[in-house]
C-alpha cells in the first residue's frame, strides 16, 4: 500500500516539473518566437511608417490632402525667435486644420478643431520641391462625414485655434536664406487656400492646396 502512494506521489510530482517545464518553454516561445523565412523583416523601424516623396499612394476615405508650398526667394522658417539656424524639419513649424462651426441654431456659432496636422495620424511632411518653390504634404484621414469643414493652413500651435500664434518670426521677422526671406513694411506672410469641404459618401476625398504669401497687413478698425 505504501509503496503504491509513494509510486503515485513520485507520479504527481513528475507531472507536476514536465508541466512547469512546458509553461516555461511556451512563455519563453512567445516572448522570443522564432523567425520564420517568410516573416518580413524591417532592418529600420521608421521604413514601416516612411511615405513617399510624393505623398502617399493609396489615400483613404474620408480624408482630406494636399500641400503647402511658397517661393524659395522666402528661404526657411528659423528654429526659434532669436536663432539664426533654419528649423530642422521646416514642414513641422505648419499645419493644416479641419474646423467645424459649433453652436445653438440661428447663433453665429464658433469655429472649433477636428483635427489638425501633425497629431498622429495626420501627417505633414517634406515633399519634393516644385521648380522655385519649396512643398509640404499633408493628409489628415478619418474626418466626419456629411459636415461642412473649413480646411485652413497657418504656423505654430494648433492649441489656440482659431486664433493664430502671432510670434513675429512667423509672420514678419526675416527667415533663414533665400532672396525676399522678409516681407516688404506694412505686409505679412498668410496662406492663400483656405476652403469648405463636405465629405461624402459619394466624394469621400477632398486635395485643398495652399500657398504662403506676402500681403499687406490688416487693418483693425479706427
Amino acid at each position: 500500500m505504501m509503496k503504491n502512494v509513494t509510486r503515485n506521489f513520485l507520479l504527481i510530482c513528475s507531472s507536476l516539473l514536465l508541466l512547469s517545464c512546458t509553461t516555461t518553454n511556451i512563455g519563453a516561445q512567445e516572448k522570443n518566437p522564432k523567425p520564420r523565412p517568410k516573416d518580413k523583416v524591417i532592418i529600420f523601424p521608421s521604413d514601416a511608417i516612411r511615405v513617399p516623396p510624393g505623398g502617399l499612394s493609396v489615400i483613404p476615405p474620408y480624408s482630406v490632402r494636399g500641400k503647402i508650398r511658397w517661393r524659395k526667394e522666402y528661404g526657411i522658417v528659423p528654429s526659434g525667435p532669436a536663432t539664426g539656424e533654419p528649423a530642422f524639419l521646416p514642414c513641422g513649424q505648419h499645419f493644416v486644420a479641419a474646423m467645424k462651426t459649433t453652436g445653438q441654431p440661428g447663433s453665429f456659432g464658433r469655429l472649433t478643431t477636428v483635427a489638425s496636422t501633425p497629431d498622429i495620424p495626420n501627417i505633414i511632411i517634406k515633399g519634393p520641391d516644385e521648380g522655385g518653390y519649396y512643398v509640404c504634404n499633408y493628409i489628415i484621414p478619418d474626418l466626419p462625414r456629411d459636415t461642412s469643414l473649413l480646411i485652413l493652413a497657418g504656423m505654430g500651435g494648433t492649441l489656440l485655434l482659431p486664433e493664430v500664434d502671432r510670434a513675429p518670426y512667423y509672420h514678419t521677422s526675416p527667415w533663414i536664406g533665400g532672396s525676399q526671406p522678409q516681407p516688404p513694411s506694412g505686409h505679412t506672410r498668410v496662406f492663400t487656400g483656405d476652403r469648405s469641404v463636405t465629405l461624402t459618401g459619394a466624394a469621400p476625398r477632398a486635395v485643398v492646396d495652399f500657398e504662403m504669401v506676402y500681403k499687406p497687413m490688416q487693418q483693425g478698425p479706427r
